[in-house]
């Protein structure tokens, strides 16, 4: 799936624009609860509550950037597996093509950004690339 299409099937899966929002909160509230959790408590664990962090990021920046959201790809991968009598892995893809949507963030939070590279030639198109205007 992509763009408009995929946030209509997320937003009909209840996983639209105001219930990430609320999930991310809850994430984030479980971040600091375990922080402040006992050794001897059971947790989800950080990398777990990474992983659904970093999903739920991803599809926040979709939904900010609604006018750059067939810059989105969400794949499904069926590979063989490694593990021993598991035939297949399957992996959930959200791919963010368009580094605008990103940049975007940077750009509004920052009162400066130096960029370095060895190719940012021509400059022009790599304003173009990340949505900004350069001096």
């Amino acid at each position: 799936w992509q763009g408009v299409e995929m946030a209509a099937a997320l937003q009909a899966a209840g996983l639209g624009a105001r219930a990430v929002e609320a999930l991310l909160r809850k994430v984030r509230e479980l971040r600091a609860a375990e922080d402040d959790a006992d050794e001897e408590v059971e947790t989800v664990g950080p990398k777990h509550l990474g992983t659904v962090s970093n999903i739920f990021g991803v599809l926040q920046l979709l939904y900010k950037s609604q006018v750059n959201a067939e810059g989105y790809r969400l794949v499904v991968q069926r590979m063989p597996s490694a593990e021993e009598g598991q035939e297949w892995d399957v992996r959930l893809c959200l791919w963010s093509l368009n580094p605008a949507a990103a940049f975007a963030e940077v750009e509004g939070a920052a009162r400066a950004v130096i960029l370095t590279s060895g190719t940012l030639a021509p400059l022009g198109s790599f304003a173009s690339e990340l949505g900004a205007a350069f001096p």
